[in-house]
């Protein structure tokens, strides 16, 4: 849902979203005029890309270390110096996936970090690169995704369980929100 989540964030449905991982390349969201995707390659140079071919960057995306992606976005222009990231998942089982997680993991300097309502707890995978964000001494925001899937008790017990096991385990003192694709705000 973390694509979802953004294209939510920047009202446009740019990046790729369906419901097995789509994201291999960290992406970021940058504000321009000039709408265009910049691929980075892995040995140096950058290749240039229209926006629509941000399907072909996701299939060649070994090719390269990251992407930026430069939306003529309000949202973004708004959010500018802060720039936003699409990420892979952490627990990808997919090389490529983590090859991008890890290679930009420290470069981040707050993140989002999301678990669907599905999977009910912090998994150790999860927990482990909270672990190495809470080691670069970087903070997050936590939210529980797709809690139009179960009813709204479920979910406030979901939500004071994440918040406890947060708590307890990675020093964490924000909020878990839950948020659904019916209800983004």
């Amino acid at each position: 849902g973390k694509s979802s989540f953004l294209n939510k964030i920047i009202g446009r449905n740019v990046l790729p979203t369906a419901v097995t991982p789509e994201t291999s390349l960290a992406m970021e969201l940058h504000y321009s005029t000039d709408e265009r995707i910049e691929a980075v390659k892995a040995g140096g140079g950058i290749e240039r890309f229209s926006v629509d071919h941000i399907g072909k960057i996701a299939e060649d995306a070994e090719k390269y270390s990251y992407a930026r992606l430069y939306l003529d976005n309000t949202q973004l222009r708004d959010l500018d110096p802060l720039v936003l990231v699409d990420m892979p998942g952490f627990d990808s089982p997919v090389d490529a996936h983590n090859k991008a997680i890890m290679e930009y993991l420290e470069r981040g300097a707050h993140y989002i970090v999301l678990a669907s309502v599905q999977e009910g707890i912090v998994s150790k995978s999860l927990g482990r690169r909270i672990r190495e964000i809470r080691g670069l001494g970087r903070d997050f925001d936590f939210y529980l995704t797709k809690s139009d899937l179960l009813p709204p008790n479920q979910i406030e017990q979901l939500v004071s369980h994440f918040g406890e096991d947060l708590q307890e385990n990675y020093e964490y003192t924000g909020e878990v929100t839950a948020i659904s694709q019916s209800s983004p705000d």
